[in-house]
């Protein structure tokens, strides 16, 4: 930048500024190019009428598991809260999602481990057999924590 501008900075007092993304014209740019890619794309279709579907029904399909309390979801967003292999709540302390995600990580997938639950969220490109992969991972996860 030009001496006059810095020097303006520099001595004009305190400027409160500090972001780089909000209303920046380069967050912005980016911002239009993701639209415009999911538009012609048409991943929102994909995902309500193809993938999302199918990942729901993957991820409902853990309920009644042993080591599972609760399953739920939303399109490509999910949610499984973990049990100790003897189903005692009282005995949760929020560690078995950083150990579950690590699991998984070992298995091949990449998982959020949130307190008791590990929470996914998958690239809205992702196939169906994507999907089988995730959940394979998922599935040698909960072998490997006891179930």
């Amino acid at each position: 930048m030009r001496d006059e501008i810095a020097d303006t900075l520099i001595h004009g007092g305190y400027l409160a500024h500090g972001f780089t993304y909000s209303g920046h014209p380069a967050s912005c740019a980016a911002g239009l190019a993701n639209l415009r890619v999911i538009e012609r794309d048409k991943l929102i279709e994909h995902v309500r009428d193809d993938v999302g579907p199918y990942f729901q029904d993957k991820l409902r399909g853990y309920a009644g598991h042993p080591l599972v309390g609760e399953v739920r979801g939303y399109a490509m967003i999910g949610a499984i809260e973990l049990l100790p292999p003897d189903r005692d709540k009282s005995k949760l302390k929020g560690a078995l999602g950083a150990k579950a995600a690590a699991f998984a990580r070992q298995e091949g997938v990449i998982v959020r481990g949130i307190r008791d639950m590990i929470a996914m969220s998958p690239p809205l490109i992702i196939t169906r057999a994507q999907i089988d992969e995730l959940f394979a991972g998922v599935d040698r996860m909960l072998a490997k924590m006891g179930g």
